[in-house]
């Protein structure tokens, strides 16, 4: 994950010579830098200041001193004239080779960058020097970029995981662990799995949807390279089994590859909805607030601690809201155990993590405390400075927590937009002392939730079965457009006669074809011609389950099963299927009954 980066609250100055470079005006606070960076609404972080750059005229070089204001972005530093301006005079542009390199006690300097600039007769040529404030101020700056070329190389290696995740259909036959127990063909993951398109991405992974070809459920499938944090990851997914949770399905590997399957939520996490809404009302709040704590309640009766609550890691799918992200998840051994090493999002750490004090489960109810406090109001709960001092943050040591939360005080007038119960709550989720914070069984048990379970009944199992069958649906029709192989059976009853084809259904027409048989015998051509291989779905009039169509009542063969076979019937025809497995009989003929339906209603 990206470290956080903030405006600095000293001045960096660019040197090319010792000589000569002028003392820039430091500044009382941190730099005015726009709230909205500083928000729960955004995902990144960025650090700026003003710079003194000294120019060339023509051949003559460092003829003049330059003061502009930059600002550290992920591809490199952007120099305005003023704070103010929105187009950059000067870019100084990263690349895989650039380098940072500390010169002490205030210097350093980055090679390997590309440079424009709109003054043609001003330049600025690699390499750059630059001058910090202090010593602190240098290490903060060299720290900030070399993440910044981190990142950049991370995302180069993430293009290799991206074409490497585009063919695991016939590599990826190593199965680690699978919550099914599938027949063996399908043990292998290219026939259990129909990859899709990639839907995101992290700094060392890649996700992409997919398809259960053995339930037609539409999942989320994470590729990722094999590391020690993974496999712990990994190990904690496998204890977890809850509707409020990031369910994990199973785990192939290839190679250093590994492919993890996962709950599919098509609606993205909660800080996207942040952004589109920018506050929920209470209510909407009350369910999400419940839903995740059912969620943390599970985890903390297994003594697991997330340790990364956040909207971010908050996924949707339409009622459905489950908690994801266990990459920094750790168990507790002794119930009664607690941890010392802090990690996290510090905007929702809790206090004893930025003290550097042992914590435990408690943590996770503060940081489900500004959560809730930012989805009622669409502001963290502490001030813009203290949002700007936590993103400077290096690590988590003792000391005090630098957040101002006076907002917290009764007599701020944004209460007057919630109800007593609402303010109730979030204070004794953000109580700074964690014996006296809320745990999630006493959440739960607080009037202000005890409303939602009233109107709604236990949350989480009715909608994520909602969401289940959302994906079966899509997942259905992801494969029938790709085309799904299935055993025909002819109308003769002959065996001989039955074979293997691909079952397609075209939305546009909303009609099922297939393939015709492969066998030397037949003409397909005359066989076209006579029996076109294509049912319309508005015509079929009956869809029949087991072996009761003549097709399959003159077959005597001993292998056939009838709970894989099924029919469609239309006033002229049958088309008589058998399946792999028991389960593609039961979702096909669901789905295809489902399919028929619209296609009747469509036809008027």
């Amino acid at each position: 994950m990206e470290t956080p980066l903030s405006p600095s609250p000293m001045p960096l100055t660019l040197q090319l010579d010792p000589i000569a470079v002028e003392d820039i005006p430091m500044e009382e606070e941190y730099d005015h830098l726009d709230e909205a960076l500083l928000s729960p609404t955004s995902k990144q972080r960025y650090r700026s200041g003003s710079l003194q750059h000294r120019c060339g005229f023509g051949f003559i070089k460092g003829a003049t001193v330059r003061n502009k204001y930059f600002r550290l972005r992920d591809h490199g530093l952007l120099g305005y004239f003023t704070q103010d301006d929105h187009t950059a005079s000067l870019e100084i542009m990263f690349s895989l080779f650039t380098t940072v390199e500390p010169q002490p006690p205030v210097n350093f300097v980055v090679r390997s960058v590309d440079i424009a600039q709109t003054a043609t007769w001003l330049k600025v040529e690699d390499p750059v020097t630059f001058k910090a404030g202090s010593p602190e101020e240098m290490d903060q700056w060299v720290a900030d970029i070399q993440t910044k070329l981190d990142l950049m190389k991370r995302k180069e290696d993430a293009k290799s995981y991206r074409k490497r995740s585009m063919i695991p259909a016939h590599n990826a036959d190593d199965m680690v662990f699978s919550v099914t127990e599938d027949p063996p063909y399908y043990r292998a993951f290219s026939h259990k799995f129909l990859m899709l398109n990639e839907i995101g991405e992290g700094s060392f992974s890649i996700v992409r949807k997919g398809v259960n070809r053995l339930t037609a459920e539409m999942v989320a499938v994470k590729c990722a390279r094999h590391t020690p944090a993974l496999l712990e990851e990994v190990s904690i997914l496998k204890q977890l089994q809850h509707p409020n949770i990031v369910n994990l399905h199973g785990v192939y590997k290839l190679d250093d590859m590994f492919y993890i399957v996962m709950d599919y939520m098509a609606n993205g996490d909660l800080c996207d909805k942040l952004i589109e809404v920018q506050r929920f009302p209470e209510d909407d709040v009350r369910h999400i607030i419940a839903l995740v704590a059912h969620g943390i309640q599970y985890i903390h009766s297994l003594n697991i601690v997330h340790r990364d609550i956040k909207p971010e890691n908050i996924l949707l799918h339409k009622n459905s809201i489950k908690l994801a992200d266990f990459g920094l998840a750790k168990r507790i051994t002794d119930p009664s155990g607690l941890f010392q090493k802090g990690c996290g999002t510090p905007e929702y750490a809790a206090p004893e993590l930025l003290y550097g004090r042992p914590y435990g489960t408690k943590s996770d109810l503060f940081s489900l405390g500004v959560v809730m406090y930012v989805l009622l109001f669409g502001s963290f709960p502490f001030t813009v400075a203290s949002a700007a001092a936590l993103q400077r943050l290096e690590r988590f040591t003792e000391g005090a927590d630098i957040r101002d939360m006076s907002c917290l005080h009764p007599s701020n007038p944004i209460w007057k937009s919630v109800s007593p119960e609402a303010q109730q709550v979030v204070h004794k989720l953000l109580v700074v002392d964690p014996d006296e914070r809320l745990s999630a069984t006493e959440l739960l048990e607080h009037p202000w939730l005890k409303k939602e379970m009233h109107q709604v009944g236990p949350p989480g199992e009715d909608d994520d079965g909602l969401r289940i069958q959302n994906c079966i649906e899509k997942g259905l029709l992801e494969l029938l457009s790709r085309g799904f192989e299935v055993l025909k059976h002819n109308q003769n009853g002959k065996t001989s006669h039955a074979h293997r084809t691909i079952l397609r259904y075209d939305v546009a027409t909303m009609s099922l074809s297939w393939t015709p048989a492969s066998t030397l015998h037949q003409n397909p051509k005359k066989h076209f011609k006579v029996h076109p291989r294509v049912i319309f779905l508005k015509d079929v009039i009956n869809v029949t389950t087991g072996c009761t169509t003549p097709a399959f009542m003159k077959v005597t063969h001993h292998t056939i099963k009838s709970d894989h076979c099924f029919s469609l019937v239309t006033e002229t025809r049958t088309l008589d299927l058998e399946t792999e497995t028991k389960g593609q009989q039961l979702y096909l003929m669901d789905g295809l009954m489902r399919l028929v339906e619209q296609a009747r209603r469509s036809a008027g």
